[in-house]
């Protein structure tokens, strides 16, 4: 996997833009120098994975069964509770940051065809 060098010149594009923060994750390389302009700036440096996009958080089950879940489907009760968590969280996380998705609403559509299409290749 290719890491992604951190410097002054590109260190805007990584501040996250929901929380301010810069995360560091295990394909990241953070220069002296951007280091000491996010401490200029005042910016928090967070040594790891960044956290997943509102849309994968977790939350409680639609199907009304009571368990923590990611839902992913478009109609209630379509998925089994945890049975896809896992692989959209994954999906999700990728889009983000691969891909540079970050609004909400698009991540879910693209992670629910991503799911789809996987689904219907296996």
């Amino acid at each position: 996997m290719k890491k992604e060098l951190i410097s002054t010149d590109n260190l805007d594009s990584f501040i996250s833009k929901e929380d301010g923060k810069l995360y560091v994750g295990s394909g990241r390389i953070l220069t002296p120098g951007a280091k000491d302009e996010l401490a200029r700036r005042h910016v928090s440096v967070i040594y790891g994975e960044p956290p997943l996009p509102a849309l994968a958080q977790q939350e409680g089950c639609r199907c009304g069964c009571g368990s923590t879940t990611f839902y992913v489907g478009p109609e209630q009760g379509e998925l089994k509770p945890r049975s896809l968590e896992q692989p959209a969280r994954t999906v999700a996380a990728m889009l983000s940051k691969e891909y540079g998705v970050s609004d909400p609403e698009q991540l879910r559509e693209l992670t629910v065809e991503a799911l789809k299409t996987i689904k219907n290749n296996i």
